[in-house]
């Protein structure tokens, strides 16, 4: 008795399955390396270490985090290696839209807005306005064997794009959806802001996927990470817009009105010194705290120099151009003289560019 083929179905579309689990390819020698493989970021020490273009792994082997390297998938008589080396092809290959150190807005397909910081410094939201630094992302990817990490911080604050608190790769507080937030870089939410840019199928378009296997998808008043629901793809589609750097870095704004008060410690290092000095500051001007900088550090320094911000031990240095958040979180501050800006990279989004 022959038996019949089962209709194609898109459950066995070769690229919704390399959504799934993109395959390894055996064949060629090579495996996908997925979470949870052994990983090291280099610890701080220097002064030269605040800010890396491209970070390497470390020798310290006291922090390390956990990835695998998924096994590849089994082969029946039915496989069709062709076709695995097809999706492969799909699922990889989406980086190519996000190069380390530059900046990009991100439009979400279904709602066509822009996924932006919240003044506050820790909520994602998504706003029709791209011209703000808010709504600006600076790209930060760590190479790991043959894939890339990726990782976004906003250009506003210098925070990560990340999923809240309480998740874990096999269950998560409100079940198959996490939380969108910005969270500091250090080394227990590494998992947290690490993300892998996948092909959509649709152009240019790219899917977001968590380390959770969640995938970033925007709603009518917000973002969240979800598995993944082929019947509704444009909700989770991503359209990576290339902002283009300013010649030079804007001077901190003019003070604007502030509803409440709010007082946090500022810790601030000049580049030239080790030591971290710490102050409090009530406020949220950017232009009132370079004056009190200027005070603290007993000498008026080049009125050229840029403050930069860093958000955790291994974020990346980001130039502090708006008013500090809506909140009383201590926030790591860097002053940079006019000639170090080029060693580190920094640059500063033209977020009016048309």
């Amino acid at each position: 008795m022959t038996r019949k083929p089962r209709p194609a179905s898109a459950a066995r579309r070769p690229e919704l399955q390399a959504m799934r689990r993109p395959p390894s390819l055996r064949a060629r020698g090579r495996t996908s390396l997925m979470p949870r493989r052994s990983v090291e970021l280099a610890p701080p020490t220097a002064s030269a270490s605040i800010h890396r273009h491209r970070p390497s792994p470390g020798p310290s082997s006291e922090q390390e985090g956990r990835f695998r390297v998924r096994a590849p998938p089994r082969l029946n008589g039915n496989s069709n290696l062709d076709s695995l080396e097809d999706a492969w092809r799909w699922a990889a290959g989406a980086m190519e839209q996000f190069h380390d150190g530059h900046h990009v807005w991100l439009r979400s397909r279904d709602q066509g807005t822009y996924l932006r910081a919240d003044d506050d410094g820790s909520g994602v939201s998504m706003g029709q306005d791209r011209a703000s630094f808010h709504a600006a992302w600076t790209v930060h990817t760590h190479h790991v064997g043959d894939d890339d990490i990726l990782m976004l911080h906003s250009a506003a604050n210098g925070r990560y794009l990340a999923t809240g608190p309480g998740w874990t790769e096999q269950h998560l507080p409100g079940g198959n959806r996490a939380s969108i937030i910005l969270r500091d870089l250090n080394w227990d939410v590494f998992d947290a802001v690490s993300w892998f840019a996948v092909r959509s199928g649709w152009g240019d378009d790219v899917l977001l996927r968590h380390y959770s296997w969640r995938f970033l998808r925007a709603d009518d008043t917000g973002v969240i990470a979800d598995r993944f629901d082929g019947r509704r793809m444009a909700r989770w589609q991503w359209v990576v817009e290339a902002i283009p750097p300013r010649n030079s870095i804007p001077r901190p704004p003019n003070p604007s009105p502030s509803f409440g008060v709010f007082e946090r410690p500022i810790w601030f290092q000049r580049l030239a010194h080790n030591e971290l000095v710490c102050m409090c500051f009530t406020g949220r001007s950017a232009l009132h705290l370079w004056n009190q900088l200027s005070s603290r550090m007993g000498f008026e320094p080049d009125p050229n120099s840029t403050m930069c911000v860093r958000a955790g031990t291994y974020g990346r240095l980001t130039p502090l151009v708006t008013d500090l958040p809506g909140n009383n979180s201590a926030m790591v501050i860097f002053v940079l003289p006019p000639e170090s800006l080029a060693g580190f990279g920094l640059t500063c989004p033209n977020v009016h560019a048309a």
